[in-house]
């Protein structure tokens, strides 16, 4: 297409539309090359070659080393590019750097626009490829362009290697406690110590090796009022990262050592590796004190930012409960207590998600509460499961019995008492003769106390229960009005009324790596992951499209994001699969997060075929209901776990008679 519109252009010339792309800089501003002085010279040059002048695009006080996207009218212009009908043939530029700083951006966004069927103009070279001859010139230019920019690097990257063998500065980041202050042009720039940023670390040292302890050092820094290069905070992990770096510890600075560009061979491509020595701020003693001292182990007071609704009532495979911990950064899990234990005993129990889990269960329970019939016949069959005995009626005839038993005491206490007078006993055999006949009465007065307290705990026991089912039944009725409205709070009390507990049969897959942002994306708004079909990518490369970014690696990258985002797993993993390294993907999806374009790209996606978001296979659950049963071991509760008494109610605790005689009601029990 974009071949026979050319050869149609060199055979009959007709008029062409231009667009003019301005940019200034600051720099540029204040020598007089504004924007009318830039669009003065494009529209010149576009009526000398009779070309109509249509639009102009102009982004002003813009460097040119932003990328496309982060330029608003050069990312209109692009956009109008892919426009039908396109309402321009030409753009017009002043020069190729308002594209971009160095040729490696400008030309291959001309041969870009050049397939698109658009052509280029460059007014300061006189040059245009809407013809052969036109071409063959800017092919020329760009090729003198990229030998001009190797040379230029060549010699650059020569004196900055110079530059460190001699000790001096090199560029880059400069270690936290040195400086490197601009001198005269062609005096050699050396590291320097910086005052307050060495007294920042001499103090550092002195805190931590007499409080051994990262977060009080980090803590009294700031108290003091030292603060970091970017003038925040000291925090324990930004801390120990600059004091036991190697800049302080050793007093030097690697050139072209990790993260330097290499060949095929492992060497540095621009030069060789040099150690530049730097001025000492700590001596070799001290540095190897902070080393060599062990930080304190301090106890943290745990926040509790969330009710954990299922903390006690959940049950891990190797039979110890679950309790919920907050392990991450908004990442929330009910973790088994085995996994605390020494070592040796430790149980690899894997961590339940709380929020997932906490959601089906309570699904399952409000499904129970709102089905009425269930309820009131579950609530019946608990209440009926209890023998009908008359507990008052039994109380009181025992009550009798223990008074007859204590008068027949008295009695037979008064006449053994004679007969050892009369059979001239005294002292201690005496009370030996009365003891022997007054002994069986009192175990059967002792056996009759036993049953009337077994009698009083059924009873309380059975009133206990009647109150607790009209206490369930008014908090059903309840909480069917407002299920969707219970706070964490209230789901955890009518959890643990309702008698709910939960056996995990087979935990979630493990976790690796980070949480991902495009599934916490997609989640947060709520959305399904598009398909990108043909039909979607029409509608998302118009606003991909920069120049640093083919087509078709554009969409790779978008197809790489939305596999992840349906189908779980890392980037590392998912790079291969997509013929890209995986941390390649990662800083694309981080930058057009960053950048707004994901936002833009699912927005145009709306409305197309999708597929559900991935959230990894569930967890197995057993989900078990028996507000007044008791919870043997077969039920997922640990008879001989840490809990000890606290696996029964408290009923068992009170009366030995309801551990001998449970209540037979079946329990409501769903595995999902």
């Amino acid at each position: 297409m974009a071949t026979q519109r050319l050869e149609l252009l060199d055979n009959t010339r007709p008029n062409l539309r231009a667009a003019g792309y301005l940019r200034v800089s600051t720099e540029d501003q204040l020598l007089g090359h504004g924007l009318a002085y830039t669009e003065r010279k494009v529209k010149d040059y576009a009526s000398r070659k009779g070309w109509g002048y249509v639009q102009t695009f102009a982004d002003e006080g813009v460097s040119g080393t932003l990328p496309a996207e982060e330029r608003p009218d050069l990312s209109r212009l692009i956009e109008h590019v892919h426009r039908t009908p396109r309402p321009f043939d030409v753009v017009a530029v002043v020069e190729g750097r308002q594209i971009g700083r160095n040729g490696r951006a400008f030309w291959p966004w001309v041969w870009r626009l050049e397939d698109l069927g658009v052509f280029t103009a460059i007014t300061s070279l006189q040059i245009d490829n809407t013809t052969e001859r036109g071409r063959d010139a800017m092919r020329e230019e760009a090729d003198y362009a990229e030998r001009e920019w190797n040379r230029l690097r060549r010699r650059l990257q020569g004196g900055i290697q110079e530059a460190a063998e001699l000790g001096g500065y090199p560029g880059g980041t400069i270690p936290f406690g040195w400086h490197a202050p601009k001198l005269e042009k062609g005096k050699l720039t050396r590291y320097e110590i910086h005052i307050k940023e060495a007294a920042c670390i001499r103090r550092a040292a002195e805190l931590y090796l007499f409080e051994r302890s990262w977060e009080r050092t980090a803590r009294m820094l700031n108290a003091e009022g030292h603060r970091t290069r970017g003038d925040a905070l000291w925090t324990r992990k930004n801390l120990k990262m600059r004091m036991l770096g190697h800049a302080i510890q050793s007093n030097e600075v690697i050139w072209r050592g990790k993260g330097a560009l290499v060949d095929h061979a492992g060497e540095p491509v621009f030069g060789r590796q040099v150690v530049i020595k730097l001025p000492v701020i700590l001596d070799a003693d001290t540095a190897r004190a902070l080393r060599e001292t062990p930080a304190r182990k301090t106890w943290r007071q745990p926040e509790r930012f969330r009710v954990y609704s299922l903390t006690g009532l959940m049950t891990s495979q190797c039979g110890r409960r679950y309790s919920g911990t907050n392990r991450r950064d908004d990442y929330y899990d009910y973790v088994c207590s085995g996994r605390s234990l020494p070592f040796g005993e430790r149980c690899k129990c894997r961590p339940v998600p709380a929020e997932d889990t906490e959601n089906r269960v309570w699904s399952e329970v409000r499904q129970l509460v709102t089905d009425a019939d269930r309820m009131e016949s579950m609530a019946r069959d608990w209440l009926s499961a209890a023998p009908e005995v008359d507990y008052a009626s039994r109380i009181d005839d025992l009550t009798q019995q223990i008074e007859q038993q204590e008068a027949a005491i008295a009695a037979s206490t008064a006449v053994a008492a004679k007969m050892a007078a009369a059979r001239g006993l005294l002292g201690q055999d005496a009370e030996r003769a009365v003891e022997k006949t007054t002994t069986p009465l009192f175990r059967e007065l002792e056996d009759l106390e036993k049953l009337r307290r077994e009698a009083q705990g059924w009873l309380r026991d059975r009133q206990e229960a009647a109150e607790r089912l009209e206490t369930l039944r008014a908090m059903a009725d309840k909480a069917r009005s407002r299920l969707g409205s219970l706070g964490p709070a209230e789901q955890a009390e009518m959890l643990s009324l309702f008698g709910v507990r939960v056996r995990v049969l087979e935990p979630p897959a493990s976790r690796r790596g980070v949480p991902c942002d495009l599934r916490a994306w997609f989640v947060e708004h709520k959305r399904d992951v598009p398909v990108l079909s043909d039909a979607a990518w029409v509608r998302a490369w118009p606003i991909l499209c920069v120049p640093q970014l083919t087509e078709e690696h554009g969409r790779l990258l978008l197809g790489a994001m939305l596999y992840k985002a349906a189908n779980g797993g890392r980037w590392v993993d998912i790079g291969p699969r997509f013929g890209a390294r995986g941390g390649r993907l990662q800083v694309a999806a981080h930058r057009w997060r960053k950048s707004g374009r994901w936002d833009r790209v699912m927005e145009a996606l709306r409305g197309l075929p999708a597929v559900p978001v991935w959230s990894g296979p569930p967890a197995r659950l057993e989900i078990t209901v028996r507000p007044l049963g008791e919870f043997s071991s077969e039920d997922g509760e640990c008879s001989g776990c840490s809990w000890g008494s606290r696996c029964r109610s408290r009923c068992a605790r009170r009366s030995p008679a309801v551990r001998s005689r449970p209540i037979s009601a079946a329990p409501w029990r769903r595995s999902s």
